[in-house]
């Protein structure tokens, strides 16, 4: 094998990791992105008993999937986040193959899911008894006023809001 792959072979998969979200991180990813592939990673290293390179093999892989009780949807986030950091590493010359590029995503049912449901009055009580600040008190009640989630207040420009309106609405 060339010296790339030799050296890349004998260095714990924690260093491979490393290395890439810091390489992502200096292209400006979402640090929420780089924070979920490396949870993800290292609870598949441990669990699968993966330390270096040559451990990872699809068959690993699929029966750690097998053991799981999460839904389709989150099985294959770690999978598409295992081939991300993979891949990267073929590009780079570190391995010659992605060894879990012919696993499918799954499409297996089950697994955990939260119901969803609205908050009581209580609890909407509760969050506002114990909020740190009033500007936590306020986001907490335009919330619950308005029903949008966390990411779509995020979004929201001074655009969206039409507080003038015959009927203002956002």
């Amino acid at each position: 094998p060339a010296k790339a792959i030799r050296e890349a072979s004998s260095e714990p998969l924690e260093n491979h990791l490393a290395l890439f979200i810091r390489t992502r991180e200096a292209e400006g990813k979402d640090d929420d992105y780089l924070l979920n592939i490396g949870l993800r990673l290292r609870k598949l290293f441990k669990e699968c008993g993966w330390k270096y390179l040559k451990d990872i093999n699809s068959d690993s892989f699929q029966a750690w999937r097998a053991r799981q009780n999460l839904t389709a949807k989150t099985l294959n986030h770690y999978l598409a986040s295992l081939n991300t950091v993979l891949n990267w590493l073929e590009q780079d010359g570190k391995i010659t193959a992605n060894p879990l590029k012919n696993v499918r995503r799954t499409t297996k049912e089950g697994g955990k899911k939260r119901p969803r449901r609205g908050y009581s009055e209580d609890e909407i009580r509760s969050m506002l008894a114990v909020a740190p600040t009033d500007t936590y008190r306020l986001i907490i009640r335009f919330a619950v006023l308005t029903g949008l989630r966390r990411d779509e207040m995020a979004l929201l420009q001074w655009g969206d809001l039409h507080l003038t309106a015959v009927r203002p609405h956002i």
